[in-house]
């Protein structure tokens, strides 16, 4: 049946609006991101490297393409926020998240040795996972 999901706002949809204005992409790319997000998350369990390729899936359909790097140091630096703040301020049962911060959170690696190109490497496999996944249908809101 239906759910209403009214006040139970994803972790995962917060962590792309709050991205998207630290990389200052503009609302209609927030927009597409979102709108992959929430066709994606019904279909697969999603984690914040996951939210990375959907922002840089949105960012390509949408003709202005961001370096993953930057989706990856802002997503990791404002999953860190999410946690904390989860942590810091327990919400009412009628605010509960319908996700936790903590399947999001992920640390991006400090120096650009292996483990940085393996989280890199993640990101782009994901990215062509769930392209997959949105069945090739990228139709954003305006198209």
């Amino acid at each position: 049946g239906m759910r209403c999901s009214m006040g139970r706002i994803s972790v995962g949809a917060v962590l792309i609006a709050e991205a998207g204005k630290c990389l200052s992409i503009n609302r209609h790319i927030v927009s597409t991101a979102l709108l992959f997000f929430h066709q994606l998350k019904n279909k697969a369990t999603l984690n914040g490297l996951h939210v990375c390729a959907i922002i840089s899936i949105a960012c390509k359909v949408e003709e202005q393409p961001l370096k993953i790097r930057d989706i990856l140091n802002v997503c990791g630096f404002v999953s860190e926020q999410l946690l904390k703040e989860e942590k810091t301020k327990p919400r009412s049962k009628d605010q509960a998240a319908a996700d936790s911060a903590s399947t999001y959170y992920f640390q991006v690696p400090q120096n650009l040795g292996d483990e940085y190109l393996s989280v890199k490497s993640s990101v782009e496999v994901n990215e062509q996972k769930l392209i997959e996944i949105l069945d090739f249908s990228l139709v954003t809101p305006t198209s």
